[in-house]
């Protein structure tokens, strides 16, 4: 991990609350956006964690395009990102939101409708 611990500790950035903010309103397209260029513009390893988020909202709007094997693909790709990362990152409770993002992935492989969630914090 190295100095990903370090990295957590940090406090939740403006364009991590920017994201969120979009992402529960389920505005999943900006979210996508803010938390994009957040991931591109960082280049510590805590960068994958703005990753995972991107993956999310993009599963969502995959959904929305009808567009399930892409959906599960993402959000596969989510959980990937974020195996390695502590159960608190950034200010956002890392462990909850692989507990939600295991709920939508169940949803997607029931063929539901996923729930949409609020990322949680710690």
């Amino acid at each position: 991990m190295g100095a990903l611990p370090g990295q957590c500790q940090e406090a939740m950035t403006v364009g991590m609350e920017a994201g969120i903010a979009h992402f529960e309103a389920e505005r999943f397209f900006e979210a996508h956006e803010v938390w994009e260029d957040y991931w591109r513009e960082e280049d510590r390893p805590v960068r994958e964690l703005y990753q995972a988020l991107v993956q999310v909202a993009s599963a969502f709007i995959q959904h929305r395009r009808k567009r399930p094997v892409g959906a599960k693909w993402l959000l596969n790709r989510a959980f990937f990102h974020l195996e390695r990362f502590p159960d608190c990152c950034h200010g956002v409770d890392v462990a909850e939101l692989r507990r939600r993002m295991e709920r939508m992935r169940r949803q997607l492989q029931a063929e539901e409708e996923p729930t949409p969630f609020l990322i949680p914090r710690c």
